[in-house]
């Protein structure tokens, strides 16, 4: 198996060095770097990805090392090899032209695995890259709870422990969950297919290996329904603390700050009952959704408590979004904020907390910081 992980900030270090630590050695894994100047490893194969926990560092070397913008300094064995399996950790909105570049290095029997914040991602790659489902890899949906950052280029801080939660992308003609309420491997790969889905397989055996990740595989139902409350607890924290330019656990110091959450969970809450309804009448729910009723867990005041428990755990971190305003970056709210809008449009529901947050975001990132 040929492993790449492309998006080396704290989530690609994390998964890269875990991965690192269960796969045989007889396994390649390659990080994809933004660009050479990020990239000494491209010219010292032996540096290694360093992992610090509770102030202790331990250091994991043995991968090959490659650059996505310029394939010039990439070493040659990396260069022109097929991807077998893609772990994508580059930002929400940087994902379609990164894995552009590297289309002509996927096949049908490859495997991409999405582990970003947001949602819609794929979405987009199947609109903008892979239209043919005949020839679109298999892929896999990841959330993940884990708090990272990073203290310097591969150099990971593992700030708090928490869970990842994978589930496989529905395929015509083969169910990955036919042992329901089980999942097993062996749903994966029949005989006849071993060949077609062996990376799948592959994948999600060595993620699922990844003990101290707290890795687990779920139905695509359940991946939805976490990936579906992540998203509002990041339609909620990330703008406002980008905006107030403060800690997560700050926003509901104020009444004010409960207040907005409760505005923005409501009108999440509204577009996924018109989804939920929308689902029911194009499909019949399958036997492993249990029941037709709309879930509790994506009920404004379950959405609300979850945003507020999450706030309360991670209190003293700062976004993404913050981190990425002080820095001038682009931000991801197009597949946060701007995801629930789009769910809103198709089901013609206005949703104006979302967006005035959307354009106060917008206007933050065109006003120059003074700091």
């Amino acid at each position: 198996m040929r492993f790449h992980v492309l998006g080396l900030g704290p989530i690609g270090c994390l998964v890269a060095y875990h991965l690192r630590q269960t796969v045989s050695s007889k396994h390649t894994i390659t990080l994809v770097h933004k660009t050479a100047k990020h990239a000494p490893s491209v010219l010292n194969a032996s540096t290694p990805l360093s992992y610090e926990r509770s102030g202790i560092i331990q250091h994991q070397s043995g991968f090959l090392h490659e650059v996505s913008s310029d394939h010039r300094h990439s070493p040659s064995s990396s260069k022109a090899s097929p991807i077998d399996s893609l772990i994508v950790c580059v930002k929400a909105h940087h994902t379609v032209s990164s894995i552009r570049a590297l289309v002509p290095r996927l096949t049908p029997d490859s495997t991409i695995v999405l582990m970003q914040n947001g949602m819609g991602i794929y979405d987009a790659l199947i609109r903008d890259i892979f239209r043919n489902p005949d020839q679109r890899p298999h892929f896999v949906l990841a959330s993940i709870t884990h708090g990272a950052w990073l203290k310097d280029h591969m150099h990971v801080v593992h700030a708090g422990v928490g869970g990842i939660q994978l589930g496989i992308f529905p395929e015509e003609g083969i169910d990955f969950e036919q042992s329901f309420p089980e999942l097993h491997l062996d749903d994966i790969a029949s005989e006849g297919t071993a060949s077609r889905y062996a990376s799948l397989r592959a994948t999600v055996a060595a993620l699922t290996g990844m003990d101290a990740l707290n890795v687990q595989w779920q139905t695509f139902y359940n991946i939805q329904m976490a990936m579906r409350r992540k998203v509002v607890v990041n339609a909620v924290i990330n703008p406002l603390t980008a905006l107030m330019d403060c800690k997560n656990g700050e926003i509901f110091a104020h009444t004010s700050g409960k207040a907005i959450c409760d505005r923005v969970c409501m009108e999440a809450s509204n577009v996924f009952r018109a989804q939920h309804r929308a689902e029911l009448v194009a499909t019949k729910a399958s036997s492993r959704d249990r029941n037709t009723e709309f879930p509790f867990q994506l009920t404004a005041e379950s959405l609300a408590q979850e945003v507020q428990r999450v706030a309360q755990v991670t209190a003293g971190n700062y976004s993404s979004m913050l981190m990425d305003i002080r820095q001038g970056r682009d931000t991801e709210i197009g597949f946060m904020n701007g995801y629930l809008q789009t769910i809103g449009r198709k089901h013609h529901l206005q949703m104006p907390t979302n967006a005035l947050l959307m354009r106060l975001i917008d206007l933050r990132t065109r006003i120059p910081n003074r700091l």
